[in-house]
C-alpha cells in the first residue's frame, strides 16, 4: 500500500487488515522513496495485490511541476515496473476524475490530472501487454477528512462540515453554486477493495473506471453541513485561484459502468456526514 498513511490510504489500510490481510505501508511519511524501484522490488511477492495512492496533490502539483512529475508519473512507472519484474501482481491504481475537463472529456487542465492520466495510459498498456493485472479508479473529491489537507485544492469540501461541526466558522474559497462530484471515504474504500477483486476479464480492453459519485453544489454540501448540527457560521469567500482550479474540473462523473460492475455508490450527503461523525465520536477527535 503506497500512501498508506494519508487519509483515503489509512482507511484502505484499517479496512483490508479488518478483511484478514496482511498490509506493508509504503509512505512517504516513513522515509520511503516511491522511485526507488530496487527496494519496490524487494518487497513484492507473485500474487500480491498492490494498492497504489502515494501522489502528489493538486495544488502543490500547480506548484511544483517537477515533483508531481517524480512522485505522481515517475513514482507510478517504478512501481509499475516493480510489480512487472515480480509477476502475478494486481495492481490497483488511485487516478481522479481530475483527469477530464469540465466537459467530462479526458483532457486534463491540471498537472496533476495530467499525470494522473499519462499513468492511466501506461496501466491500461502494461496490461495489454501481459505485464501486470493492472485496473484504475477515478476519485472524485473524497470526504470528510478530519484534518486539513496540505494544499489540496478539493479541501473545502471537508471543511465544510469539519469546522462548522466543530463549532467553529468556515469561509468556503468557491462560490455557492459551484457545483463538484464528492464520495463519502467509505465508499471510496469499498470500492478499491472490490475493483481489486474483480475478474480481469469483466473489465475488458479498459481497465479504468469512475468510481460512483454524487453531483452537488458547495451550497448542498453547507445545507448537509446544518443538518448534521453545525454551529460554525459557513459563509462564502470566492478565492479566484482556488475557484479556477475547482471550474475545470468536471461538474459529474457517470459511473454507469462501475455501477455495473458491483462498486457502491453513497446514500446521499446526510449519510456521509453521519460517518463522519460517528467516525470523531469513536477516535475522540
Amino acid at each position: 500500500m503506497t500512501g498508506g498513511l494519508g487519509f483515503v490510504g489509512g482507511e484502505l489500510t484499517r479496512r483490508l487488515a479488518g478483511l484478514g490481510a496482511e498490509v506493508v505501508v509504503y509512505d512517504a511519511a516513513q522515509g520511503n522513496d516511491i522511485c526507488d524501484e530496487p527496494r519496490l522490488r524487494s518487497l513484492l511477492r507473485p500474487n500480491d495485490r498492490v494498492f497504489h495512492l502515494a501522489a502528489v496533490r493538486g495544488g502543490q502539483s500547480e506548484q511544483d511541476f517537477d515533483l508531481a512529475l517524480r512522485v505522481n508519473l515517475d513514482g507510478s512507472r517504478a512501481l509499475l515496473e516493480a510489480c512487472r519484474a515480480v509477476g502475478g501482481t494486481r495492481f490497483v491504481f488511485a487516478s481522479t476524475i481530475a483527469v477530464l475537463d469540465a466537459a467530462g472529456r479526458p483532457n486534463p487542465q491540471t498537472t496533476y490530472g495530467a499525470t494522473k492520466a499519462a499513468v492511466e495510459l501506461l496501466l491500461n498498456d502494461y496490461r495489454r501487454k501481459g505485464f501486470v493485472d493492472a485496473r484504475a479508479g477515478r476519485l472524485a473529491t473524497v470526504i470528510v477528512r478530519p484534518d486539513a489537507p496540505a494544499q489540496a485544492a478539493s479541501g473545502f469540501a471537508s471543511a465544510i462540515f469539519r469546522g462548522p461541526l466543530a463549532g467553529r466558522d468556515y469561509a468556503v474559497p468557491v462560490s455557492p453554486d459551484t457545483r463538484l462530484p464528492v464520495v463519502g471515504v467509505r465508499t471510496a474504500v469499498e470500492c478499491f477493495v472490490r475493483l481489486a477483486e474483480l475478474p480481469a476479464a469483466d473489465l475488458g480492453d479498459n481497465a479504468v473506471v469512475n468510481f460512483p459519485s454524487l453531483s452537488v453544489t458547495t451550497d448542498e454540501l453547507a445545507e448537509a453541513a446544518d443538518r448534521a448540527g453545525a454551529t460554525g457560521r459557513i459563509d462564502f469567500r470566492p478565492d479566484p485561484t482556488v475557484q479556477a482550479i475547482v471550474d475545470n474540473w468536471p461538474d459529474e462523473a457517470p459511473a454507469d459502468r462501475a455501477l455495473a460492475l458491483g462498486l457502491p455508490q453513497d446514500e446521499g450527503l446526510d449519510a456521509i456526514a453521519r460517518d463522519y461523525l460517528d467516525s470523531v465520536s469513536n477516535t475522540g477527535v
